[in-house]
């Protein structure tokens, strides 16, 4: 994908973001916000020197992360910065098509281990379970359509290969030199053929006349 190409996706995700906002569609990705968000706060504790009591996550967009001791300032703001931090890393992986599986797999992993080591509310459990789950099923059908699509696109590129290095075995010009000198030899046979007559040269001997001519 080129650059070009990356900022049109990135301007026309924007775009569906602002106009399905409100979308249940949206619903999960937002979700999945609120987790990285409360997230942040936990990472932040747990880097300067704190611990992590629990993390919930409410059904109407919103959580909570309770920490205990580490550096206040930096986990009150970890929050927004954290969050936006870490979505930007994925989406700028998701780009990739080689590591699209990978982040899949990867991300999926972490949301449940997070939903199992820090989430207390039911809720915030289920959607931890489901969401996780349901991006290692993702990357596991990523993966068979991607190794199928791969495979397919290495065939094409192999028979491109293989046509364009047969077309490029011989230079342009000595293709074209040969095509002229072979037409030369032609020429020059029939003439050989009209000064004889009929029947004065045998077909053997104008055949090596011909290649004569060719090589």
């Amino acid at each position: 994908m080129t650059p070009r190409q990356q900022l049109l996706l990135i301007i026309g995700l924007l775009v569906l973001s602002i106009l399905f906002w409100s979308s249940p569609v949206l619903y999960p990705v937002k979700l999945f916000v609120v987790l990285l968000h409360e997230l942040s706060h936990a990472l932040a504790a747990l880097l300067t020197g704190g611990s992590v009591e629990r993390i919930t996550i409410d059904s109407r967009i919103g959580g909570m992360a309770v920490t205990r001791g580490g550096w206040l300032w930096v986990v009150v703001s970890s929050g927004y910065l954290g969050s936006m931090l870490l979505g930007g890393a994925i989406f700028l992986l998701s780009l990739r098509a080689r590591m699209s599986v990978m982040l899949a797999a990867v991300t999926g992993v972490i949301v449940l281990l997070v939903t199992l080591l820090f989430v207390r509310n039911s809720f915030g459990v289920i959607f931890g379970i489901v969401f996780g789950g349901a991006l290692l099923a993702a990357a596991r059908w990523l993966s068979e359509r991607w190794l199928r699509v791969r495979r397919h696109e290495l065939s094409l590129r192999a028979g491109r290969c293989q046509a364009g290095s047969r077309h490029a075995r011989r230079p342009r010009h000595r293709r074209q030199h040969l095509r002229r000198h072979d037409r030369h030899s032609r020429h020059r046979l029939g003439r050989a053929l009209e000064r004889a007559g009929p029947g004065r040269i045998h077909p053997h001997h104008a055949h090596r006349v011909a290649d004569v001519g060719r090589s």
